[in-house]
């Protein structure tokens, strides 16, 4: 083409198909650069998995030679995305602030876990300074020796190699916040970063961000990070203490309320994080992870009806449930005895997911209770092909479907099946012994 663009965006496939590799080279990146206006930005994907990291620092040293800033960013994972620019001014999130502002886009950002311009930082991998230094004396992959192409392949089967991609990357920052994105608050955006990385469950990203916040001035956002963090790396006493702080410096922190009853559930102290939940509830009785954080504790109580109740007030408000969500209600209505609403609960899940694994066991555990073996066998035979490592029981129970239906060798089969993949199961082994 003869046209010109602001932006390219380049999504290859693999470079160890046949030809991708070509779409890595100098030759490729001046094609590129030659169709980009001033300013103009290239924007690629790179896999993160499955190339070793020399071949990784080859790729970022060949974009690099042809572009005046790059930087590294996490795409959904595992996979990076290169920035390439032609200039090297600092990027700035002011478009991104307003943007922030639009409700058509904020879903977008949302499923990013962005909330603040900043937040988006913590996507960011490499800065242009460390990029440069990460891969100085790489050698660059060209069109006449397309290195890529004949090593790419043999990373094919190794396992691990995006950690350590991730690692090395990691390793070779010097700055915790990138150099080449203007920040007007430096503390903000360590902060922004902080918690988006924490929804990520990244949590190493998420301590360092946390680590370089440099004043000690209290704040109840600040304790309640540091409380999550915590909580993600299971110092659940440290999370605590610092999910009170914040609640010490503003009250009005239901997140850390909700923590404060996180902690309290895993330490199987029921009744305290049932108390917590509610005292949320009382003053937003629309929070949906309260919501969802009392169903479990009363689950955990074995108090089902009082469970269903708020599983189904929640699945009400909630604009986006998921699917194991009404299989648990229909697991309720089970435990309580009325059969006919767990089906209809049953039924939603796998409407909603096909592949349900909760929803197809619990119709089949629905009719096999109400002697319907055909209904039932299908439901734990859809369970058992797509979803075979879930439970030992459901080839338990559909030994118990083919016998009654008089289909001994289905029955036989299933057995040695569910004995291979759970050798240690009892009720397997007394099928076994039994027959």
């Amino acid at each position: 083409t003869r046209e010109t663009y602001d932006l390219i965006i380049s999504e290859p496939s693999n470079p160890w198909i046949a030809g991708v590799a070509s779409l890595f080279t100098d030759e490729y990146y001046q094609a590129a650069r030659s169709r980009l206006r001033p300013g103009g930005m290239l924007v690629q994907w790179i896999q993160g998995y499955s190339i070793f990291p020399d071949d990784l620092r080859m790729v970022l040293a060949t974009v690099a030679g042809q572009f005046e800033s790059v930087t590294v960013w996490r795409g959904e994972e595992p996979d990076f995305l290169l920035l390439a620019r032609m200039d090297r001014n600092p990027l700035t999130l002011d478009r991104l602030r307003d943007l922030l502002q639009k409700s058509a886009i904020n879903a977008d950002f949302d499923a990013l876990n962005v909330s603040a311009p900043e937040g988006v930082l913590a996507y960011h991998r490499l800065d242009d300074q460390d990029l440069r230094r990460f891969v100085a004396g790489v050698r660059h992959n060209t069109d006449d020796n397309t290195l890529l192409e004949f090593h790419a392949p043999r990373a094919l089967l190794r396992h691990g190699l995006y950690e350590e991609n991730i690692e090395t990357a990691w390793k070779a920052r010097t700055s915790t916040l990138p150099r080449d994105v203007r920040v007007a608050d430096p503390r903000a955006a360590l902060l922004s970063a902080a918690d988006t990385a924490l929804w990520n469950d990244d949590w190493t990203r998420a301590s360092a961000f946390l680590d370089a916040v440099q004043d000690s001035a209290p704040s109840a956002f600040l304790e309640l990070l540091r409380g999550r963090l915590d909580f993600g790396t299971e110092d659940y006493a440290s999370a605590a203490e610092h999910y009170s702080s914040a609640l010490r410096l503003d009250p009005s922190v239901t997140a850390a309320a909700r923590g404060l009853a996180e902690v309290a559930r895993h330490n199987d102290d029921l009744d305290t994080a049932y108390l917590l939940y509610r005292q949320i509830l009382g003053r937003e009785p629309e929070n949906l992870p309260a919501l969802a954080g009392l169903v479990k504790v009363l689950d955990r109580k074995h108090e089902s009806a009082q469970a269903a109740v708020w599983l189904a007030k929640k699945l009400e408000l909630d604009a986006d449930p998921d699917s194991s969500e009404f299989a648990l209600l229909g697991d309720f209505f089970v435990q309580t005895g009325h059969r006919k609403e767990a089906v209809n609960e049953y039924q939603e899940a796998v409407r909603r997911d096909r592949y349900s694994y909760a929803g197809h066991r619990g119709l089949g555990d629905v009719h096999r209770a109400d002697g319907q073996w055909d209904m039932a066998r299908e439901n734990y035979e859809f369970a058992a092909r797509f979803d075979p490592e879930s439970s030992a029981d459901v080839f338990a129970a559909l030994v118990d479907v083919y016998h009654h239906l008089g289909r001994e060798r289905e029955a036989r089969r299933a057995l040695a099946e569910g004995l291979r993949l759970f050798p240690g199961d009892a009720t397997l082994a007394a099928l076994s012994a039994s027959r």
